[in-house]
């Protein structure tokens, strides 16, 4: 998927950390060459809050792979888009 502002992807990370749940929705509001977004993100049980500078993968498979490859991947913001 092309990602444009208004679109909603599952962001992953610190600021999607609330409640017992690790992920949660976010809409892009800014798109950055290299598979940047920005967002604002929706954690559970909290006010939104602006996240800049997410890395957007194309599916979970694919962020789990990228996020793996560090020793915290907790504290990193990034994204994918989410399958129904």
């Amino acid at each position: 998927m092309i990602p444009t502002a208004g679109r909603f992807v599952t962001l992953r990370g610190r600021y999607a950390q609330s409640n017992g749940v690790g992920e949660c929705p976010a809409l892009i509001t800014s798109v950055w060459p290299d598979d940047m977004i920005n967002v604002v993100a929706f954690p559970d049980a909290m006010e939104p809050i602006a996240v800049t500078s997410v890395k957007l993968f194309a599916d979970r498979d694919a962020l789990d792979e990228y996020v793996d490859g560090f020793e915290d991947g907790d504290s990193l913001s990034v994204a994918y888009w989410p399958t129904a």
